[in-house]
């Protein structure tokens, strides 16, 4: 059996060339998982602060991963802070 190591942090949000996932394979896609890239070449970035301030500025409501799992908002010091669903902090 061949075993993979997931190169992304399921605990943080990624910009996949144009959809926002966590690091959850079930989310990011294997290839993107094994590889920090999708299938098509593109880098999995993790998400900025300034991501999250254009996405909430737009009115796009809360920037979430596509599973709805984490979803991301800027701290008050400007940091990206990530909060599981169902997580009251």
């Amino acid at each position: 059996m061949t075993t993979f190591i997931n190169l992304l942090d399921p605990q943080r949000i990624y910009l996949a060339h144009d959809r926002w996932v966590c690091g959850e394979t079930h989310c990011a896609g294997m290839t993107a998982a094994t590889t920090g890239h999708t299938t098509s070449g593109a880098k999995v970035r993790p998400v900025t602060a300034d991501d999250v301030e254009g996405w909430e500025w737009a009115g796009l409501g809360p920037l979430g991963c596509e599973c709805g799992r984490l979803t991301a908002r800027r701290g008050d010091l400007g940091e990206v802070v990530v909060t599981t669903k169902g997580d009251a902090s």
